[in-house]
């Protein structure tokens, strides 16, 4: 299942997305005009996928591979075939890898999908689980296919088992060895992201902490003041005027940033993160980044890492 150097030198990485304006899943080719959008209707076949691209890059051949490097029928459908990452090639320079941020699936043949997919129907696993137990049982199930019913003994199965094992075990640290190469491969292709956006949270996360500090310590002086007002420079008397224009001014301002902050969760953790997403979309634009498409590549890069400790 390794994947050519071809593939992994010269892929693209691409993100399957989802919109609430859109029926359909969908990605985005770079270097079309306008950023054509591709939608990913599940009862298309790769067929129509490639027939959509190839108006936008005439004259080029498009072939679909799968994750181990097979070439894919131009029959299969569009939904089995983006269940794993899906490399398109155009030509023969251009490589794309589609990947789907939100399935978790192990990689998988068809052959053992199909049966992942019914124990985690028929026994009610979870999807992990019933990922886990099937591929395990599909070498079981293979090797007993191969073998007389009359020759298995207790001894058979054991090697069975212990060959089961040795071949799930290489199965998953393949998969372990793609992802390593998937996630080296986005952080070779967004290096200046990914550095603006580190850039960007330490800068943000200062300047919220501080704006932070600057309010509370504004309250106390305020707290301290009304207190040496009162009880050694004036008297209550002279000080409740101003005790109430005070208290009416910090109401209007708490109500304000309430405003400013979307009306939503007014503590500090809710105002700090308002602080810092204002600052940290005001460092990315200054990069001429746009803040979500960053954000949508560390959260495809937090997704390889979860993949990778999980096995």
């Amino acid at each position: 299942m390794a994947l050519s150097n071809y593939m992994l030198k010269n892929a693209h990485f691409l993100s399957i997305r989802v919109s609430e304006t859109l029926q359909y899943p969908y990605f985005i080719l770079p270097n079309t005009p306008k950023e054509v959008i591709f939608s990913l209707n599940p009862i298309k076949a790769l067929r129509d996928l490639r027939n959509e691209i190839s108006q936008y890059y005439k004259g080029l051949p498009i072939e679909f591979f799968g994750i181990d490097n097979t070439k894919l029928s131009l029959g299969s459908s569009v939904l089995d075939s983006i269940a794993d990452p899906l490399y398109i090639k155009i030509g023969e320079d251009k490589t794309f890898v589609l990947y789907n941020l939100d399935v978790n699936q192990l990689y998988l043949t068809p052959s053992q999908r199909i049966l992942v997919q019914q124990y985690e129907k028929e026994k009610n696993l979870i999807r992990e689980e019933a990922e886990v137990i099937g591929t395990f049982n599909y070498y079981i199930l293979k090797e007993l296919n191969d073998i007389s019913s009359n020759m298995i003994t207790s001894e058979t199965f054991g090697l069975i088992v212990k060959n089961a094992i040795l071949k799930y075990g290489t199965q998953v640290l393949q998969q372990i060895q793609t992802l390593e190469a998937q996630l080296e491969l986005l952080k070779s292709n967004h290096a200046f992201e990914i550095d603006a956006h580190k850039e960007a949270t330490k800068k943000a996360e200062i300047y919220s902490n501080k704006v932070i500090k600057r309010w509370y310590y504004v309250i106390v002086l305020q707290f301290l003041g009304v207190q040496y007002g009162t009880y050694r420079l004036y008297s209550w008397d002279i000080m409740e005027p101003f005790t109430c224009m005070t208290a009416m001014a910090d109401i209007s301002f708490g109500y304000l940033v309430w405003l400013m902050c979307g009306k939503k969760g007014f503590g500090i953790e809710g105002l700090k993160k308002y602080l810092f997403d204002k600052k940290y979309n005001k460092l990315m634009r200054k990069k001429k980044l746009n803040p979500d498409e960053v954000a949508h590549i560390i959260r495809i890069m937090e997704s390889l890492k979860t993949r990778i400790k999980n096995l």
